[in-house]
């Protein structure tokens, strides 16, 4: 099942995409071997969006970030770039996943 549908609003925190046109979301793990497998993709989008001034965020439900600051600077995602949500505050169920949202979210 798709977690969300084109105008639907992401479940995250407004702070993350509300200051720029559109931002990219990247769900993730770093000790999920999709993940691990997805990373020459995801650094590509990543890089893509950096070039169109498109900030990235690494989004875990991991909550000890060390570990997931490292893997994201492996996609080109600043470890400041980098939070913690509650498995169940949002309704993505699987990782790797990636979402570009307008400031409305």
């Amino acid at each position: 099942p798709v977690a969300y549908a084109v105008g639907d609003r992401i479940d995250v925190s407004p702070d993350i995409y509300t200051g720029a046109p559109l931002t990219l979301l990247v769900f993730g793990r770093s000790t999920c071997s999709a993940c691990e497998a997805s990373v020459d993709t995801y650094h590509a989008a990543v890089s893509v969006a950096s070039e169109r001034a498109i900030p990235a965020w690494f989004l875990t439900p991991v909550p000890h970030l060390d570990p997931e600051r490292s893997f994201a600077q492996r996609l080109g995602i600043a470890s400041h770039q980098v939070v913690h949500i509650a498995p169940t505050s949002v309704r993505l169920r699987s990782v790797p996943a990636l979402i570009l949202v307008d400031r409305d979210g």
